[in-house]
């Protein structure tokens, strides 16, 4: 009894002395950040200013920062310098640091320490508000975060395991965004063209005006404003797509492969939304194109067809509430399940078999086909 009892409790401790010995690697070669996993603990203990960095801006065109594992602090200042300033527990972590034909570039090794380092070793950053060139910043293990409005003419963030927050408006030509494992934030925007995309966090982003807007994500949610652009596009793989008022002169498309969507407004003539396993519901349409589900509901509110439209349920039911104005027809068609027409203005009104045809206003601007596989079909 007691040989086992032994036998036990070395196996115990050799699990932990692997388990610690792996938390070491990771923590020497940068490949997690130790202060994400005792931020609850670092928050008691503060880093020092390990170095400083002082530079005229009125040269400079672009900013690059590569941080590593470094949270990175984005401020703005009424001065005309660039400070650049490292926080860190030691000076054992150097950058190379260089300003060359109107570049600033920062570039900053992994953590280089073995054993647990507490507090949140970053990186902070003063940019003068009359700067309008380009800011690169990226990060392999730590987050981005700017509190000011900024108006720069283009804008990457770039971290592969951390969030980035905007808490501003943003006024840039470019926007692009991207994380493979973290939130992503951003608030109202005014660019030429936004592109999100993060692998896995969830997307939360304000109104745009711009002329192309682009968001993806691989497993996590979509949570996006007010759009007004010439193309708008939304897909998810694994998530919900939830959208304002969206209004696109060219294109519109929102997908998802396992998830909802769910739009406040949608106003395009050539729009396609697509969810292979999820619902789809549209508060208010004006347009025309595509809306199909593999599995799920579609419901509209509100709509106005101005042209040939195609609506689709292979499992699932169709609703459509109409707007006064329009002048379409429809084809219906289901192949288990109920028709129903009880619109006032539609032509015939009542049950319809498992096909079916009928007119609203004098169905001059085209045809809206709807069918389902099983599922019922209802126009109101």
């Amino acid at each position: 009894m007691k040989k086992k009892f032994l036998m036990s409790g070395l196996i115990f401790w050799i699990i932990i002395a692997i388990a610690l010995g792996a938390l070491l690697i990771a923590g020497a070669t940068g490949a997690i950040s130790f202060p994400a996993i005792f931020g609850s603990i670092g928050a008691y203990f503060s880093c020092d200013l390990v170095r400083q960095e002082t530079v005229d801006a009125s040269d400079i065109k672009e900013i690059k920062l590569d941080c590593s594992s470094f949270d990175v602090k984005i401020m703005l200042t009424d001065g005309d310098d660039i400070v650049l300033r490292q926080y860190d527990r030691d000076d054992g972590n150097p950058y190379k640091f260089t300003v060359k034909n109107g570049i600033f570039d920062l570039t900053l090794s992994g953590r280089l320490f073995i054993g647990v380092s507490f507090g949140i070793p970053r990186i902070e950053i003063e940019i003068p508000e009359i700067y309008a060139g380009k800011v690169t910043v990226k990060t392999s293990s730590g987050s981005i975060k700017c509190g000011d409005y900024v108006n720069w003419s283009d804008i990457t963030l770039k971290a592969s395991s951390g969030s980035i927050k905007l808490e501003e408006e943003i006024s840039c030509a470019k926007l692009s965004v991207s994380t493979s494992s973290g939130t992503i934030r951003i608030p109202d925007v005014n660019a030429d063209s936004v592109v999100l995309s993060s692998s896995s966090g969830t997307v939360r982003l304000g109104n745009v005006t711009a002329d192309t807007v682009e968001v993806s994500s691989s497993s996590g949610s979509q949570h996006l404003g007010d759009i007004i652009s010439k193309e708008f596009s939304a897909r998810a793989s694994s998530g919900t797509v939830s959208v304002g008022d969206v209004s696109a002169s060219k294109s519109i498309s929102l997908h998802t492969s396992s998830g909802n969507i769910k739009a406040a407004g949608i106003t395009c003539d050539n729009f396609t939304i697509e969810a292979s396993s999820g619902t789809i519901a549209v508060s208010s349409l004006c347009g025309a194109g595509n809306l199909n589900t593999t599995s799920g509901n579609i419901g509209i509110e509100d709509a106005i067809f101005i042209a040939d439209t195609s609506i689709t349920a292979k499992s699932g039911s169709v609703k459509l509430s109409l707007f006064d104005g329009n002048n379409i027809s429809f084809d219906l068609a289901c192949t288990s399940g109920t028709i129903r027409v009880e619109n006032s203005n539609a032509s015939p009104n009542g049950k319809m078999e498992k096909q079916g045809h009928c007119r609203v206003g004098n169905g001059s601007d085209g045809t809206v086909t709807v069918k389902t596989t099983s599922g019922n079909i209802k126009i109101y």
